[in-house]
């Protein structure tokens, strides 16, 4: 059992750590090098921003289910297309396929990481010499 727990908090970690790789890689592979490098540093921290800010909304979708019928629907249609399924995969339900979708709980982290390298990316603006 512990080591279950400590997968399942190192996977968040793992996972916590995703969107800010990505914001580096975004901002330093953006074509603006001219910039001074306080603004550049300012543009890296509101890319970083950015990606938590679409991580934690793209979790609050999923846990609402918004897309959860299209992907039941093309689901089916292609086990019945296929034909690779058991018929008895074919009799689950709506309601069983949502209970077995993944609920995230770490939306409101990305949302407030988000929030402070944003407003970390508005001092920098602000206190940088122009």
């Amino acid at each position: 059992m512990n080591k279950d727990i400590s997968r399942d908090s190192k996977s968040k970690k793992i996972t916590i750590i995703y969107p800010m790789v990505i914001g580096l890689i975004l901002g330093f592979a953006s074509p603006r090098r001219r910039a001074t490098s306080s603004h550049h540093l300012s543009d890296v921290f509101f890319l970083i921003a950015l990606t938590y800010m679409i991580a934690g909304l793209f979790q609050i979708v999923s846990n609402m289910g918004l897309f959860t019928s299209t992907k039941y629907s093309f689901r089916r249609v292609y086990s019945l297309i296929s034909r690779e399924d058991s018929p008895q995969t074919l009799v689950e339900t709506y309601a069983d396929y949502v209970d077995k979708q993944r609920k995230y709980s770490s939306w409101m982290s990305f949302l407030l990481l988000g929030f402070a390298m944003f407003c970390i990316s508005v001092l920098i603006s602000l206190v940088a010499p122009r």
